[in-house]
């Protein structure tokens, strides 16, 4: 249930947001506030790709047949039947104490006050864990590992982290 202008309105499930951010066109747009920041699951942050990878697009383009038509045929998505079934088979991946240790010790070091002003919540913990385990089902393992936990980390908990002043202009870094 969302409430919009005091009005509910009844979200389907699946219900998926996608934020994005132009680091080029900042103008009228502000930062989110940390509680909304920490409802996104994730920050991932797209380079340019490499020159060899960016000199193929032109050519790939050149022998391509023009598309606009094929925009339009929505065949190749996705239902939202089959995005349920995917998230409910990667709630079935297991996750050993062991990794569930991990991933509370893990979020907990983030709140430690010497350089974190405000630390990973809950919600970022829960977070971790669904992501490790739809990562785990992508590398086609039934169960999540602590290399998932830390390759997941920094895009899952960098975002919700706020850094005290004199962490950030020391150079420590973060993303949110």
């Amino acid at each position: 249930m969302s409430q919009f202008l005091g009005e509910q309105m009844e979200l389907p499930y699946p219900f998926m947001v996608i934020g994005t951010q132009n680091p080029v066109e900042t103008v009228g747009t502000y930062p989110l506030p940390e509680a909304q920041l920490d409802r996104f699951m994730m920050r991932i942050r797209l380079n340019y790709p490499d020159p060899e990878d960016e000199g193929r697009y032109p050519s790939d383009l050149a022998t391509r047949r023009d598309r606009r038509d094929d925009d339009l045929d929505r065949t190749g998505c996705l239902s939202a039947g089959a995005v349920v079934e995917m998230i409910r088979f990667a709630e079935r991946v297991a996750v050993s104490d062991d990794v569930c240790d991990y991933v509370v010790r893990l979020v907990n070091k983030t709140r430690e006050p010497d350089v974190v002003r405000l630390g990973a919540s809950t919600r970022a913990s829960l977070a971790l864990l669904r992501a490790a385990k739809v990562y785990a089902v992508v590398a086609g393992r039934g169960y999540v590992s602590v290399d998932d936990v830390r390759v997941l980390a920094p895009d899952v908990l960098a975002h919700r982290l706020v850094l005290h002043r004199s962490a950030a202009s020391g150079g420590t870094t973060h993303s949110g």
